[in-house]
């Protein structure tokens, strides 16, 4: 089923709608124009890891948020802002509670094993969608995780992901949990764009 929604929900509600969010790279940042509201969400993120919420990454987005080549050669651009020594202390604090917190992803054997089929469904995504190493990681996890553990979002802005993400859901719609891609438009506001059950 394909669901579309333009109302915006708070981290809290989908972290309740979901055992698992994934979060991609660019949805931690956001582009939201100053450093003190990426201060004030990485503090929002944090409280709910805090408080048990459900939200997950992979090695490779800790990799991408916790590199300056990152940022210079991708972002900036993109915002037209240098990033502080300042962020990038806090992202590293944020990175540290996802790692007390155990919400960093690891696939399990029978897992890895589900992972090969879906790549295997999924050859040529890379190329076609123009996708980085980091986000073909994200939207396998997502299918993994939902044929194996239990409902599943990823958490991104990018839309070269979520085009890749809605044909590999039609492949899956009748197979998996609920699996979803939600987007960040505000600090503490997300929008649902598709579910596949």
């Amino acid at each position: 089923m394909r669901k579309e929604s333009s109302v915006l929900y708070s981290l809290e509600r989908i972290s309740s709608l979901f055992d698992y969010l994934i979060w991609d790279t660019c949805a931690l940042v956001g582009c939201l124009g100053s450093d003190i509201n990426e201060i004030n969400f990485i503090d929002l993120m944090k409280k709910h890891l805090e408080e048990g919420g459900r939200s997950y990454l992979t090695r490779n987005v800790i990799r991408e948020y916790l590199s300056i080549n990152y940022w210079e050669e991708k972002l900036i651009p993109l915002i037209g802002k240098q990033r502080t020594d300042g962020i990038m202390t806090k992202r590293n604090d944020l990175v540290e509670v996802f790692r007390e917190k155990e919400r960093v992803l690891e696939l399990r054997e029978k897992e890895e094993k589900t992972s090969a089929r879906i790549i295997n469904l999924a050859p040529n995504f890379r190329a076609k969608y123009g996708i980085s190493a980091t986000d073909f990681e994200v939207l396998i996890y997502d299918f993994v995780i939902g044929f194996e553990r239990g409902s599943v979002a990823i958490v991104s802005n990018d839309s070269r992901l979520s085009k890749s993400f809605n044909e590999l859901g039609k492949i899956f719609e009748d197979n998996s949990k609920s699996v979803a891609i939600i987007a960040r438009k505000e600090e503490d506001g997300f929008d649902v764009l598709n579910v596949y059950n």
